[in-house]
């Protein structure tokens, strides 16, 4: 049965593949040190069978949004928003095409459920890296934000009205 933890010093990090050096890496070398330091937080998809194998894992950081987004809840307010960044996500090369991607995405929707019952957020942003990602996000209801590169975001209205809260 699929789990997602915190990331612990029990997971092996080592043999986390996505087929994709970059977030490997932040995998491997940097997701305990942010975790520590309160800069982040990594969650990780493991199995029962294999608690300390990481099938994939996402990151969390919180958002500071200065720029306003073009969105009828920000009109004329004239302070700094905030919102939470998923800002990392892979599924290891062996598990890939398998749709876990969505109990990662479900997972950090449900945490950004939790953060704005708690103390008030815009939504779940994130940057999808080319246009098939961005088709990909779609499907969860995250919205381009319009003059911003590829920087998407999943309001936290749209997630009320989707019924996940």
């Amino acid at each position: 049965m699929y789990k997602i933890q915190l990331l612990s010093r029990n997971h092996d990090r080592r043999s986390f593949n996505c087929g994709q050096d970059e977030i490997n890496k932040f995998l491997k070398q940097q997701a305990n040190q942010n975790a520590k330091k309160s800069y982040s937080q990594t969650h990780v998809l493991i199995d029962d069978v294999g608690p300390s194998q990481i099938i994939g894992f996402y990151t969390l950081t919180s958002i500071l949004i200065n720029q306003p987004i073009q969105h009828q809840i920000n009109i004329n307010y004239a302070h700094d928003l905030f919102g939470v960044n998923l800002a990392r996500m892979g599924i290891d090369v062996n598990f890939q095409g398998n749709l876990l991607s969505e109990n990662l995405i479900i997972d950090a929707i449900e945490k950004t459920i939790f953060i704005d019952n708690n103390m008030g957020v815009q939504g779940l942003f994130l940057d999808a890296k080319n246009d098939k990602l961005i088709k990909y996000y779609e499907k969860y209801g995250f919205e381009l934000i319009l003059g911003v590169g590829r920087k998407m975001w999943l309001p936290i209205g749209t997630i009320r009205k989707l019924g996940r809260i």
